[in-house]
């Protein structure tokens, strides 16, 4: 699959729970449709809203199956932050596997910014799959899924 263009209407997309705290799969299915309705060119799912870290593993599957599902042609991106960057490698192999188009990576939110070294070599980290060290400020960063790394 080709990258996606990363152009026009790309909304990162809220993730609708029930009142028992599971994710409602059916009105966030119908939200993703609409989006592909109404002509977003991407949709990006699990960003950084504050609710990924609500999610269980199970969950996060479940909600990248959906969009992936529910968006037809239109790519999907998912966010797959996490603390460390072996985890955040893992999630972002899991969404490559399961149909997103694309991942944003957003390092931890640390009270200090780190310096570009620093920023580097944990987007490196993750890239290899290997630990990084030291504390990483957030950073959106938007990548194509390749399978390479």
């Amino acid at each position: 699959m080709a990258p996606p263009a990363f152009t026009g209407v790309w909304p990162i997309m809220a993730t609708p729970f029930n009142d028992d705290e599971t994710v409602d799969l059916v009105s966030f299915a119908k939200s993703i449709s609409f989006m592909a309705d109404a002509g977003c060119n991407g949709a990006t799912i699990t960003g950084v809203l504050g609710e990924s870290n609500r999610l269980l593993d199970k969950e996060r599957e479940a909600l990248i199956k959906t969009a992936v599902a529910a968006a037809g042609d239109m790519p999907i991106c998912v966010g797959t932050s996490h603390a460390g960057s072996i985890a955040t490698r893992e999630l972002s192999r899991m969404a490559e596997a399961l149909g997103a188009s694309a991942v944003m990576v957003t390092p931890t939110k640390e009270v200090t910014p780190l310096s570009d070294d620093k920023m580097v070599e944990f987007f490196a980290a993750v890239n290899r799959g290997e630990p990084a060290s030291g504390p990483f400020v957030a950073l959106a960063v938007l990548t194509s899924c390749t399978g390479r790394g």
